[in-house]
């Protein structure tokens, strides 16, 4: 059995630092998955560079998601607001789930009998 853990990135480099530090004795691969666009919609440079993590460089499966779901391409001035209509989609919570979806591209070597933890990135399972 091996163990991926897999998380979102941002720009939370020392939380990932920190991740990394703390499960490497027990995890297999480490998926991560930074977007080119912000959950709001907007587009963003990306930040997460395996070469800043050397030690842990071989078990790194970095995807980047470079999807725009087509029913919310168009940015939503509500995304950024923290309150949410009844009526209104929150699209960011869309475009969060969509990134977190995309984890599956890094299980292609997975089995049936391996674990796969999927968690935030300041969420570290404690193994």
């Amino acid at each position: 059995m091996k163990i991926f853990d897999c998380t979102t990135f941002y720009s939370e480099h020392l939380m990932m630092d920190v991740r990394f530090n703390i499960l490497n004795e027990n995890v297999d691969k480490f998926v991560v998955v930074e977007s080119k666009f912000s959950h709001s919609g907007k587009e963003k440079q990306l930040n997460f560079n395996i070469n800043n993590y050397p030690k842990f460089k071989d078990k790194i499966i970095y995807l980047v998601h470079n999807n725009q779901l087509e029913k919310i391409k168009e940015l939503n001035p509500n995304d950024d607001e923290g309150e949410k209509s009844h009526k209104l989609i929150f699209n960011a919570h869309l475009r969060e789930n969509d990134q977190r979806n995309f984890i599956i591209n890094g299980l292609e070597k997975s089995t049936n009998e391996d674990m796969i933890l999927i968690s935030d990135i300041d969420e570290i399972p404690n193994l």
